[in-house]
């Protein structure tokens, strides 16, 4: 999918302890669903074997602490946000980010601290605070601070309620809270023990905070927090499995001619040759495939309209029991409550055994497999060779091609090859040739930097066969590769079997190129398998499993 951004002029935060559960994990992304959000700053969250659990969406992104032990702190984060883990200043009890915004960056905290921890906050909450100030970053804290003052709208103050008051004040934080509206209840108390704590930097940005009405299903509530900080929201999207095709291959006949002009003899007009077919296969794809709007009100598939039922008793009962405080109340609310934890429970499990009763292909299967591995740490920030860290998104980059393509320089082609006899693979050049390579590829494949998808080139019908084959003998006379095609997007995915993702060589990476040069290194391999001699096909320098398959030969 290609996605069209709009710059928006602020961001939203939430916040929430879920008590480690489910129910909790499902109403968050029901929320999220309904209304929306830009990060959630996440204690507690529902833990399954040591990985976080309830909280997978298509449109947000899981960011959790490398690290064993109990998980306590998490982060969601809408995809479409530049924000990194920061490795360095996170553990079971506290998940750092930085957000990278327009010409700024915000550090962000998750923080749970503990009841068996005394003298709060934590060293690591500490050290980022100290980091941020050197930095002159801005920095946000969200914590269950398990602690009261009354300066933040508790009940009464306590030691650990002064040791973090304390902190505050000689760090040079300020606290976001504001009046004295409870955020934990429960039977027999109610008080206030969530912070938003945030440096001065951001203290002209805050629009609005407030501890939301919605029913958490949690002992919990939800707190928002909204910043004047621009970020930007995808407002559409383009689909390639939505494309009319029909329309597309009117469009690429009159865009071009059915026949390719001849190939011009300088290497600057043959490049401009090879990026007038991309463009026109790209103008082609955009105007047989509108763009969509992102509906974003999809509930999950195992909801149902009694889960909804149920859902909504449960916050009345809870109202009710929260105003009256009466002891019967409570006990409706908590009978209420447990029904409805067994209801999803009961409507996941089913949903999950439809969905694995139904898968038949590998594709299916692979999706099958990625959601059930660990959740697949991003890259991050990264250290360094000699310890130290980067500081920006731009720098971890900087470091993985320095590990993975050192010494790699640019070099300026040369413009002007030389025309070299007519080669012997010119026979291999026929239509039927190129539409099997064509057509080997999946339709769908993702793209390399000229955004030709494989179905372009098949949909496209003779008058893409018809340039190829002239752009590909046009190739094999001067013996060089348009400039176009040159370019590759290389990805940086995590390796397996690591414990944890902190240093360049934990990570591998991939290309994307065009597929147009693919499409002619098929060729290659065709001819090279028809023409290698059996004998050689047995060394080790030509196993079969390093050739380039294909889908079956013409």
């Amino acid at each position: 999918q290609w996605w069209r951004m709009f710059l928006m002029k602020s961001l939203r935060l939430l916040q929430i302890n879920l008590h480690h559960c489910k129910a909790a994990s499902a109403a968050l992304i029901l929320r999220l669903v309904a209304s929306g959000g830009d990060i959630v700053l996440i204690q507690e969250p529902w833990v399954v074997g040591g990985r976080v659990c309830g909280l997978a969406t298509k449109d947000y992104n899981l960011i959790v602490a490398q690290t064993e032990g109990k998980i306590r702190t998490c982060i969601l984060a809408r995809k479409h946000l530049n924000i990194f883990l920061l490795h360095n200043f996170s553990n079971g009890d506290n998940t750092a980010a930085s957000l990278e915004l327009q010409g700024t960056r915000l550090n962000l905290v998750s923080s749970y601290m503990a009841h068996e921890e005394s003298d709060p906050p934590s060293d690591l909450v500490r050290k980022i605070v100290s980091d941020s100030e050197r930095s002159d970053t801005s920095l946000l804290i969200g914590c269950d601070a398990n602690a009261h003052h009354t300066q933040w709208g508790s009940s009464d103050t306590n030691v650990r309620g002064e040791s973090l008051f304390s902190f505050i004040l000689n760090s040079n934080l300020f606290i976001g809270n504001r009046g004295n509206d409870p955020t934990f209840i429960i039977k027999n108390r109610q008080e206030v023990i969530d912070l938003t704590l945030l440096s001065h930097k951001l203290l002209d940005t805050i629009k609005s905070w407030r501890v939301l009405e919605d029913h958490s299903f949690s002992d919990h509530r939800y707190i928002e927090t909204t910043l004047s900080l621009e970020s930007t929201i995808p407002t559409s999207y383009v689909n390639p499995r939505k494309t009319n095709w029909d329309t597309y291959s009117a469009k690429m006949e009159e865009l071009l001619p059915p026949l390719a002009p001849k190939c011009p003899d300088t290497q600057d007009d043959f490049n401009r040759l090879v990026d007038n077919f991309t463009e026109a296969c790209n103008k082609a794809f955009m105007a047989a495939c509108p763009s969509t709007k992102p509906r974003g009100k999809k509930k999950p598939p195992w909801w149902s309209k009694h889960i909804d039922t149920l859902r909504k008793d449960c916050r009345t009962l809870f109202n009710r029991a929260k105003s009256s405080s009466e002891v019967a109340h409570w006990e409706n609310y908590k009978s209420k409550l447990t029904l409805y934890k067994k209801e999803t429970r009961r409507a996941k499990r089913a949903s999950w055994h439809k969905f694995c009763s139904e898968i038949e292909d590998t594709s299916e299967a692979a999706r099958l497999r990625k959601v059930l591995s660990k959740t697949s740490p991003s890259v991050g920030y990264l250290k360094r060779t000699d310890g130290t860290w980067t500081n920006s998104s731009e720098d971890s980059l900087h470091i993985l091609l320095e590990t993975h393509f050192p010494g790699c320089t640019t070099i300026e082609p040369a413009d002007t090859p030389s025309e070299g006899p007519e080669t012997s693979m010119g026979h291999i050049l026929t239509k039927r040739n190129i539409s099997w390579a064509v057509n080997s590829f999946k339709s769908y494949k993702s793209p390399g930097p000229d955004q030709v998808i494989p179905a372009q080139l098949q949909k496209a019908g003779d008058v893409a066969i018809n340039w190829l084959q002239s752009i590909f003998r046009k190739i094999l006379t001067v013996g060089k590769i348009p400039r176009a095609w040159l370019k590759a997007k290389i990805v940086f995915i995590p390796k397996a079997g690591k414990p944890s993702h902190t240093t360049p060589k934990d990570f591998r990476p991939i290309s994307l190129s065009s597929f147009l040069l693919k499409t002619f290194e098929r060729l290659v391999g065709l001819q090279l398998r028809k023409t290698i001699k059996p004998q050689a096909v047995r060394r080790s320098t030509c196993l079969p499993k390093r050739e380039i398959h294909g889908n079956g030969t013409p």
